[in-house]
């Protein structure tokens, strides 16, 4: 891997950083040579990521920040999401499913439901000594 393969960011845990998060992935994703479909399916599977941490990481109002890594592998694109906020385990998430009403279906578990859709592989969460680090 070359030295500009990667690229990195530390993010404070506000939302309203999405935006600029997006902004940089999408720009580093057409660096690594994605089209604008990939591209739209890694912003989607990003901000859903982006958003369990924000809710589920960190306490209410906590000033804090995490790194948002993107690597480029062989055939993809490694987004790794390191924090050190509360642990979680994504596998312990309300598993969603398709309804064929729609009225009737839940959004509980729905953003983990997209992760895994958008995802070659089904991001994994990996416990490092000073936090979490999860893999999309």
């Amino acid at each position: 891997m070359k030295k500009h393969d990667a690229f990195k960011m530390t993010v404070p845990n506000d939302v309203s950083y999405l935006p600029i998060v997006q902004l940089c992935v999408r720009g580093v994703s057409k660096k690594f040579g994605f089209d604008d479909s990939d591209i739209y399916k890694i912003e989607l599977g990003l901000e859903e990521t982006f958003m369990n941490v924000i809710e589920h990481a960190f306490e209410k109002g906590e000033d804090s920040a995490f790194d948002i890594i993107c690597k480029r592998i062989p055939k993809g694109i490694d987004i790794i999401v390191k924090e050190q906020g509360i642990p979680f385990d994504p596998n312990r998430l309300p598993h969603y499913t398709l309804a064929a009403d729609i009225d009737t279906a839940s959004a509980s578990g729905l953003g983990t439901y997209l992760i895994k859709k958008l995802s070659m592989k089904f991001p994994s969460a990996i416990s490092v000594r000073k936090g979490k680090r999860l893999i999309l």
